[in-house]
């Protein structure tokens, strides 16, 4: 029998029968007491457990073919970490405006789910629940689907795809399909740019 041979069994039949908990970090099981935990929330809080925030225009157009000119705007603002946080979004446009609440979740590096509610502040002021999903899918194509049901019972689907294309180091061509379809008014072609 080799010399370490006992004491490298001991300590194996040891690690095997402490808790998960415990093996989830090699100093837990040393009775370092609070000072392992401590010490991992600070190694979260410093390396991605940070509470951040951000606002971002994505969209914002406008055109002089009406009287008081066409316009349109896409904005949102988040607060939370890498992995969860909240999102407040606005889409406006001439004519109509929505506000939308939302709780997202990272479930891939490159994918989020999100679920929420939100209201269209113009028109019938009709309210909605959301569920859905938003990334980037190969290629570098920025989609998003999500499922809406009103407060009047309409079911309705919305996709979303786009891509930026360089044409020039300043001008970029940004190809934009969106596709809504709902339960009581079949196919609704939004917009196609």
């Amino acid at each position: 029998m080799k010399p370490g041979l006992p004491a490298a069994a001991a300590l194996a039949a040891l690690a095997l029968s402490l808790p998960a908990a415990a093996q989830e970090h090699a100093g837990h099981g040393a009775g370092a007491g609070g000072d392992m935990a401590r010490a991992v929330e600070a190694l979260y809080r410093e390396n991605g457990g940070q509470r951040l925030g951000g606002v971002r225009l994505d969209l914002a157009e406008g055109g002089a073919g009406a009287p008081g000119g066409d316009w349109r705007v896409e904005a949102s603002a988040w607060t939370g970490g890498d992995i969860t946080r909240a999102r407040l979004r606005v889409r406006a446009e001439t004519d109509a405006a929505e506000l939308e609440l939302a709780w997202v979740h990272a479930f891939d590096p490159w994918w989020n789910l999100q679920a929420g509610a939100g209201k269209d502040v113009s028109g019938d002021g009709d309210a909605y629940l959301m569920a859905g999903v938003e990334g980037l899918a190969p290629y570098w194509i920025h989609a998003s689907g999500e499922l809406r049901l009103s407060e009047r019972g309409r079911l309705g689907a919305h996709l979303e795809a786009a891509t930026d294309q360089r044409i020039t180091r300043r001008l970029i061509l940004q190809p934009r399909l969106e596709a809504g379809i709902g339960i009581d008014g079949g196919l609704d072609l939004h917009e196609a740019e």
